[in-house]
């Protein structure tokens, strides 16, 4: 809900050093963006992550076996 988002666009962090949960990369918050990330089946927000990363988990449909298939298709590769 908008209150929900207000709350959480408030605790943006803005021209901080900001390190991704997920890949690591250290950025510069307001320059480089950060997204709310949130879960697409109860719209629950689960905090701040890169757009990169935000983008993954999209296109692996938030997805724990996808991206399990992924792991193992990367170290059956390797």
């Amino acid at each position: 809900n908008s209150k929900i988002k207000k709350d959480w666009e408030d605790k943006r962090p803005d021209n901080d050093l900001f390190e991704c949960p997920i890949c690591k990369k250290i950025t510069i918050a307001g320059i480089s963006k950060i997204v709310i990330d949130h879960n697409h089946q109860n719209g629950n927000v689960r905090g701040f992550i890169c757009e990169s990363c935000n983008t993954g988990l999209g296109r692996f449909k938030d997805s724990i076996e996808i991206l399990e298939n992924a792991i193992e298709w990367l170290e059956s590769k390797s």
